[in-house]
């Protein structure tokens, strides 16, 4: 088998397993759609549609929920499935700039008096896509499996001041154990390609850097394209962040490390996993000196269509003024694993949230925002072009059997059990 069938192989049985899942179950009729991303409230599972049912006190079944795998792929499923989309949940501060203009309506929810300026900014100030919850993009390493696969000098790296996006791309053992998500398929892998740009600049729009502005320039990247260049061959990159975080906790997998979440250490105590997920930042001089560290902040967002009808539109602002209230709100931190926008819910996180002397993991507050060095007007007017490029350097790296060598490694083995997979659920949904 080569190597483009080993890696095609796996998502062809899972397409057609999910094909004959949908042609023996037919779509019920809903009084609102819903198009968001298979992750949302899943760990633990929150069951949301219930509990607006409730709230709203409509019959069960009136809410009904489209989920795809990762929220880079929501607008494609909304602006092609069946049935139509009244509501969007999942969409964040890059992807916004994918909406065509008029696909979403503005909505000035009473809800947004509690919800943080900053947040309204990082998503352009206007009401078409309202924040429900926000956090840093990180690093974050297995402890324990990390000391196994690494040598001392490069698990130490993790733990220092010095660990940087240079220290990151000259450190080989690291990038072999580092998975990240495909940015044209996931918020997440797109959040990265981001900060990425805020680090190093683009030199076709002569736009400076982290590294450009505060003295930090290594001469063999003279801008992004150039540091994922180095380091292509040598990461593991897959479509979602479900199945990074997959690998990443696949005991006997070699990734030890997923680009993530700076909350996941959150995830780590609250459900006793001995603190082995450990969030690190980047350490270049951000020329804040009350500020050594930087992220790259996402905002995900939730909107109304505009084909929505005028009846369900009046559901549709019930439920974003529901999902925007403590009421939900307060499920974000041990659902989401990340913050929640309301300010109110945001001041009573979990203890789980602090560290021994009471200090926020990870403060945002403490960190420098990458964002500040991309403007909407320049992701807007570049998005396209960035992931195009970023699409090139991948492709020219999997013809030297970097990516998809790593690809198909992980996959081969999981091929058959696929296939059972999708025998036994297609059986199980006949019976």
């Amino acid at each position: 088998m080569n190597q483009a069938t080993m890696v095609v192989a796996p998502f062809l049985f899972y397409f057609l397993c999910i094909s004959s899942f949908y042609q023996i179950t037919p779509a019920t009729s809903s009084s609102l759609v819903i198009y968001t991303y298979e992750s949302l409230f899943a760990d633990p599972p929150y069951n949301f549609t219930n509990a607006f049912e409730d709230y709203a006190a409509i019959p069960r079944g009136s809410v009904q929920v489209i989920r795809v795998a990762d929220a880079g792929e929501i607008l494609p499923a909304a602006q092609n499935g069946t049935p139509p989309a009244d509501i969007l949940i999942g969409l964040d501060n890059v992807l916004l700039f994918e909406t065509t203009e008029g696909m979403l309506i503005e909505y000035q929810s009473p809800q947004l008096v509690n919800i943080s300026s900053f947040l309204l900014t990082q998503i352009g100030n206007h009401t078409h896509l309202l924040p429900y919850d926000y956090g840093m993009i990180a690093f974050v390493y297995d402890d324990h499996k990390t000391r196994e696969l690494v040598d001392t000098a490069s698990y130490s790296l993790l733990q220092s001041s010095s660990f940087t996006f240079d220290a990151l791309a000259s450190n080989d053992r690291l990038l072999e154990a580092l998975v990240v998500e495909h940015p044209e398929k996931s918020s997440t892998g797109l959040g990265f390609l981001m900060w990425t740009i805020a680090v190093y600049g683009d030199a076709e729009l002569k736009l400076q850097g982290i590294n450009d502005k505060n003295g930090n320039k290594n001469d063999l990247f003279n801008d992004w394209k150039d540091w994922w260049k180095h380091v292509a061959a040598k990461i593991t990159i897959v479509d979602s962040w479900n199945e990074a975080f997959d690998v990443f906790a696949d005991a006997n997998s070699k990734i030890s490390i997923i680009v993530s979440y700076s909350t996941d250490t959150a995830y780590s105590t609250c459900n006793q996993l001995h603190d082995d997920y450990i969030a690190i930042l980047s350490n270049e001089k951000t020329g804040d000196p009350t500020k050594n560290q930087h992220a790259w902040m996402q905002v995900e967002g939730l909107g109304i269509m505009s084909t929505t009808n005028s009846t369900t539109r009046t559901l549709a602002e019930q439920f974003v003024d529901w999902f925007l209230s403590e009421s939900l709100q307060n499920e974000i931190a041990l659902h989401q694993w990340v913050y929640p926008a309301n300010n109110i819910s945001v001041n009573h996180l979990p203890s789980c949230f602090y560290d021994n002397n009471h200090q926020l993991l990870n403060d945002p507050a403490k960190v420098f925002m990458a964002n500040q060095l991309l403007d909407a007007t320049t992701i807007d007017n570049n998005i396209d072009r960035w992931l195009q490029e970023w699409h090139d350097i991948i492709a020219n790296k999997d013809q030297n059997s970097g990516t998809i060598g790593q690809l198909s490694a992980l996959y081969h083995g999981q091929i058959l059990h696929l296939l059972l997979a999708c025998v036994l659920f297609i059986a199980l949904n006949n019976m």
